[in-house]
């Protein structure tokens, strides 16, 4: 820094400077108007007198004026940083009414797919229950004839098995000596029941349509005169609402398997809904409705046969906690509907 510009005053020390010049310069004044007014006479005096109060009063009011002056300054300073202020608070307030509404948006969307989400899972148990209402008539005769070894009356067509008890298996065994089962976990149920056997019986637990090539080629290379396929109720899963890709699939394993075994008659079971109070989330009537309809239109395109055991699917004859297994006393009639369905009479002269 030069030395000159060492020697400027700030503006703050200029003007304590001139305040001081000025009050110096009063007090001087002050001095020699005594000293003047010591000297004059009474009239004289009286002048002196008026004419320095109203200098005195002027400095005042310069004075009270330049005060005024800064104290509006500071005043509109404050005002201003007060504005300021509230308009960060207004910004900050906006902000956080548009986080809540966007949050109550989407929270209304939420309620809404869950209202959605809740309309239909109520029409698939309203279904439900109208199957299993539908089925309720036939339960207790149902168990009574199975208990007693007897058929219920007007329940299965045709040809009868002997008993529903286990003098049956032989003649069972005997009808399903030309058939192949293959399939998902209810394929294995079958199996579990001990009616058929692994000679008759290939499954893949919890398969899914596009899993199941080397089971298709093994069932095919059997070379029997009928194949039951069995396959479904995981794909509801697996699929979801692909069913198109589902249809494609399935297609492709039918001509798969005859391209290893050309002459089999080809049957395919439908999906037996799984009851309401083992249902997960994805296995809903809609669904089951659904592929059921193209199962039946893969049938009219391939040439295949839809066959059904549902009628028979009563809760009381679970045998796991899945909904989706049964037991031994669902599987006799179980062979009892595939006999009637697949013409099996016929391979034993009945």
């Amino acid at each position: 820094m030069t030395k000159s510009s060492q020697n400027l005053d700030s503006p703050t020390t200029t003007t304590n400077k001139l305040n001081k010049a000025r009050i110096g310069g009063a007090v001087l004044l002050t001095a020699l108007l005594c000293f003047v007014l010591s000297c004059a006479s009474s009239g004289e005096k009286e002048a002196v007198n008026e004419t320095l109060l109203s200098w005195v009063e002027s400095r005042a009011e310069d004075d009270a004026g330049e005060a005024a002056g800064k104290i509006r300054a500071f005043d509109e300073s404050r005002k201003e940083e007060s504005r300021q202020a509230s308009i960060e608070s207004s910004l900050e307030e906006s902000r956080s009414i548009e986080e809540s509404v966007r949050e109550s948006i989407e929270q209304l969307e939420s309620e809404e797919a869950s209202r959605a989400e809740s309309r239909s899972i109520e029409e698939s148990i309203a279904e439900s229950r109208y199957l299993e209402e539908s089925y309720a008539a036939v339960v207790s005769s149902v168990a009574e004839s199975i208990s007693a070894g007897g058929t219920p009356a007007g329940v299965l067509e045709k040809g009868k098995i002997s008993t529903l008890t286990d003098d049956a298996v032989p003649q069972i065994r005997r009808l399903f000596s030309d058939t192949v089962v293959l399939g998902n976990s209810r394929a294995k149920s079958v199996l579990d029941s001990g009616i058929l056997t692994e000679n008759t019986v290939l499954y893949k637990w919890a398969a899914h349509m596009d899993e199941i090539t080397e089971m298709v080629a093994q069932a095919a290379s059997l070379y029997r005169g009928r194949a039951l396929f069995i396959m479904g109720v995981n794909d509801l899963g697996y699929y979801m609402d692909n069913v198109e890709g589902w249809r494609r699939d399935y297609l492709n394993m039918i001509a798969y398997f005859r391209s290893i075994n050309p002459n089999a008659k080809i049957y395919l079971q439908e999906i037996i809904p799984i009851p309401e109070a083992y249902r997960f989330r994805w296995h809903n009537m809609d669904r089951v409705t659904r592929y059921n309809e193209v199962l039946r239109e893969i049938c009219e395109e391939a040439g295949c046969t839809y066959v059904s055991a549902t009628d028979f699917a009563f809760t009381a004859f679970l045998n796991d906690d899945t909904g989706a297994h049964y037991d031994r006393r669902f599987h006799f009639y179980w062979a009892q509907c595939m006999a009637n369905q697949m013409n099996l009479w016929e391979d034993i002269g009945q």
